[in-house]
């Protein structure tokens, strides 16, 4: 059995209480070809640690000075805002250290990547903005 179709058969359960689990839920309903197989996803990415108990992701990211340190937490506190799907963030020194799996089934999910392509993306901009103010 497909967990969609499980999902389905439990629909007079709108709200899980939780907006990350709904809105994960919600895209299911949305995707009728998903497989149990299909979620959680497989982790295979290079640069972020694949961490156990729970099943997370993992990655540093060091910042040369608190400016960019500031800028990089006020975008990901924004994007995991928007997204209601937030991640562990530890801050030490010039370092952020981001942690994130989907607490509702304790694995990671396509929303724990979406999270990491938006640190990566940000954390990369960052970075060329900082080489370009050097350059110019």
């Amino acid at each position: 059995m497909k967990l969609i179709d499980l999902i389905s058969e439990s629909e007079r359960i709108t709200h899980t209480g939780y907006r990350s689990a709904d809105i994960l839920f919600e895209s299911l309903r949305s995707e009728s070809t998903l497989g149990l197989d299909e979620l959680p996803v497989s982790v295979d990415r290079d640069d972020w640690s694949h961490l156990k108990n729970p099943e997370r992701i993992s990655k540093s990211f060091k910042f040369l000075n608190f400016e960019k340190l500031s800028f990089f937490l006020g975008e990901l506190l924004n994007y995991q805002e928007e997204s209601q799907h937030h991640a562990k963030i530890i801050i030490e020194n010039n370092t952020v250290n981001i942690e994130s799996y989907t607490h509702v089934i304790n694995s990671v999910t396509s929303l724990d990547f979406e999270l990491a392509k938006f640190c990566d993306n940000l954390y990369e901009d960052i970075q060329f903005i900082g080489n370009r103010d050097k350059v110019e």
